[in-house]
């Protein structure tokens, strides 16, 4: 089955949410979120409800300043509310940048959900994160019986945090990408 339209599909199928409600989708310019905004802006006008983009440029990489620029042309050509933040490298930590990167990123997100009264932030993980977490809290000594992974919706700042690639692997998200992005 295309992604697409299986996307529209477990979209219903799993009641992600209504055309009502008020999405925002966290975009890091790479391909996993990029096709999610992709498969948003492709849901039929009756399941499709507002919705924006957020993003934070790290700036850990030489490229996050061409991704921001890039992201946000996207956004205006396709009339797209968009939302960014930077994170000035002159504030990263020694150590533990990755964490803190994402409470920067977590906390800009509910911050921005307040602001547009947004219902649901949507990331753009997959099953190939799903098998990652597992793992990695196997590896951190947890039990196998007690061991969840991702969840697909978990409440989040004034809403929902929702994954809804969550059923697809890399593979199929990046086979996909090849297609239409």
């Amino acid at each position: 089955m295309e992604v697409s339209s299986d996307f529209t599909e477990k979209c219903q199928q799993h009641l992600l949410w209504k055309s009502s409600d008020r999405l925002l989708i966290a975009v890091s310019g790479g391909v996993d979120s990029m096709v999610l905004l992709d498969l948003i802006q492709r849901l039929p006008d009756t399941l499709r409800p507002w919705y924006g983009v957020v993003h934070v440029n790290h700036e850990l990489r030489a490229v996050s300043m061409e991704e921001e620029r890039f992201l946000k042309e996207q956004c205006r050509l396709k009339n797209v509310p968009y939302f960014s933040r930077h994170w000035d490298s002159k504030k990263h930590p020694e150590t533990g940048v990755e964490l803190a990167a994402r409470n920067f990123r977590y906390a800009f997100f509910k911050e921005t959900m307040q602001v547009v009264k947004a219902t649901h932030l949507l990331t753009a993980h997959h099953a190939d994160d799903q098998l990652e977490t597992i793992l990695m809290r196997l590896v951190r000594g947890g039990q196998l019986e007690g061991m969840t992974g991702i969840q697909a919706q978990r409440p989040f700042g004034i809403g929902l945090l929702v994954r809804p690639l969550l059923h697809y692997s890399k593979e199929q998200i990046y086979a996909y990408s090849k297609l239409v992005i």
